[in-house]
């Protein structure tokens, strides 16, 4: 081993000392490297000199990819810059659609890839298609995603599609998206209660973020009673999605708390508070009772919240209620009061609430049926299980404690 080394040292200092034999080194390094590069080098100086369809075609399979829309759509969702290139230099139409109908443009918009983004439009990606209704934009806008939705507005000339992506960024509540869409041309104006509206009724969002969203539309200028088709208030759908802190947003800045839809008659519709009380939101009921709402409001069958309440059994709402004001006497269209609609649904402690509230106990409907007899037809009900059928026999004692014939 020691003589081999000697000798080999001997070489290479004999090489050092002749440059003939070191260029002849030199340049056999050179031909070996390119001898070993790589299909993927090849392809690189390929693409730079250009490169026919055919050869890109080539270049695919050799990368074990098939040349079809849904291996191009996957590749741009993948972040495959290479592959994209070679699948557009091959002829593939940027447009084109996968199985489900995804187009690669909004593909790389939902996986964050800001380069085949650029490949893409570069390419004359529509970006106008539409993936289950909405666009490359929309889908920018509804992800928060600000440089790309940039990138994409310099290829959008629509202020329609550029007012859609507005109302995406405000259901999902990013109000610098929404900034940058009013920067590049949304008209507040003619989007603005559309977008309070959506930011309201949206779900699926953090309530302090929608809250946010709103006191940005609000902050432009935006009219806080703005209705939809069907007559729904921000307030109304913030009621429903249990949204207390826009709730109380909305009520500070002069939304009408009593305030109640449009709609049709075979539909019971009412108040953000009987909203809430039939959707049982504990604070946003105090925050609506606190702000003065109208308990005695009624809804389109004559019903008040405390009426609803009694319905649903909600003792606390028929508590609160009846705390700030409400009747326990009303009668909606058909003659019921609370207590009726209490004792239908056999609530002993319901009952009993409204009775120590001075519920009259003779009353009756349009039927000429009074809660009395309302509750013996539940005691003898063949549908109602063995323990409704207990509690509806204690409603009676009651009723009749309470001097009910």
């Amino acid at each position: 081993m020691k003589q081999r080394d000697s000798l080999f040292d001997r070489i290479t200092s004999r090489i050092k000392n002749n440059p003939v034999a070191a260029i002849l080194i030199a340049a056999g390094t050179v031909v070996i490297a390119l001898s070993t590069f790589s299909d993927a080098a090849r392809s690189l100086f390929s693409l730079l000199r250009g490169q026919s369809p055919e050869a890109a075609r080539l270049e695919l399979g050799r990368m074990s990819l098939e040349y079809t829309p849904q291996a191009f759509v996957r590749s741009a969702r993948e972040g495959d810059v290479q592959a994209v290139k070679l699948f557009l230099a091959a002829g593939m139409d940027p447009n084109a659609r996968d199985d489900e109908g995804h187009t690669a443009l909004i593909s790389a918009v939902d996986r964050s890839r800001g380069e085949i983004i650029k490949v893409l439009l570069k390419a004359k990606a529509n970006v106008n298609a539409e993936v289950g209704g909405y666009t490359a934009l929309d889908w920018a806008a509804a992800q928060g995603k600000l440089d790309m939705l940039r990138v994409l507005l310099d290829k959008v000339t629509d202020a329609g599609a550029k007012n859609e992506a507005f109302v995406m960024a405000a259901s999902s509540a990013h109000p610098e998206v929404m900034r940058a869409l009013l920067d590049r041309g949304a008209k507040l104006n003619v989007v603005g209660p559309r977008a309070l509206l959506e930011a309201a009724s949206s779900y699926g969002v953090a309530d302090e973020h929608l809250n946010d969203t709103v006191r940005f539309l609000l902050d432009l200028g935006v009219d806080v009673n703005a209705r939809d088709k069907e007559g729904w208030t921000a307030l109304l759908w913030a009621a429903h999605w249990n949204r207390a802190a826009t709730v109380r947003t909305l009520l500070d800045r002069g939304a009408d708390v009593n305030a109640s839809a449009d709609c049709p008659s075979n539909y019971i519709c009412g108040t953000a508070l009987m909203i809430a009380v039939q959707e049982r939101r504990d604070e946003v009921l105090k925050i609506l009772v606190a702000k003065h709402a109208d308990v005695n409001k009624r809804n389109n069958r004559g019903q008040t919240a405390l009426a609803l309440a009694a319905k649903e059994c909600y003792l606390d709402a028929v508590r609160t209620l009846a705390d700030n004001g409400a009747g326990v006497n009303v009668r909606d269209l058909e003659g019921r009061t609370p207590l009726m609609e209490a004792v239908a649904q056999c609530k002993v402690e319901v009952v009993r609430t409204l009775l120590e509230l001075g519920a009259r106990v003779d009353d009756k409907d349009v039927n000429g049926k009074t809660a009395m007899m309302l509750a013996e037809e539940e005691t003898r009900s063949i549908t109602r299980p063995k323990e409704s059928r207990k509690e509806a026999a204690e409603v009676v004692r009651l009723l009749r404690k309470a001097g009910s014939k």
